[in-house]
């Protein structure tokens, strides 16, 4: 099975510690998931450090509710953290956040640039 990468990036006119620290709140994860995909954390540890486990459930494809729990394998405010899927949907989800000073135009703020390295799992629900 290969291995995927994703690439995202994103300008957020806000100062960088502020955006790291919205996105490294766990509870936040709620707010920034689509609705319709019923996201909850489910574990009672949020303290972001590295060797966190977060666990979480969401209901993504065709209502199949999903269990998750990924290792906050890197932390260094306010430029970046990485979280490793430990159990989950994937035969392998590294997720890499990673924010720094930006301006766009006349606006200063952060650009967020996700980083996702993902193998699909094999069997019936994976596609190529």
């Amino acid at each position: 099975m290969s291995t995927h990468r994703l690439v995202a990036e994103q300008f957020v006119p806000r100062p960088q510690a502020e955006v790291f620290a919205f996105f490294a709140r766990p509870e936040n994860l709620a707010r920034i998931t689509p609705a319709d995909m019923s996201f909850e954390l489910t574990g009672t540890d949020r303290t972001m450090r590295r060797g966190l486990r977060l666990a979480y459930r969401l209901r993504p494809l065709f209502s199949i509710p999903t269990t998750w729990s990924s290792e906050i394998t890197r932390y260094e405010p306010p430029a970046d953290f990485v979280d490793v899927q430990v159990r989950g949907p994937y035969a392998r989800w590294e997720h890499t956040h990673t924010f720094e000073p930006a301006r766009e135009g006349s606006a200063l703020g952060a650009r967020i640039s996700d980083s996702i390295t993902y193998r699909l799992p094999s069997g019936r629900l994976a596609t190529s």
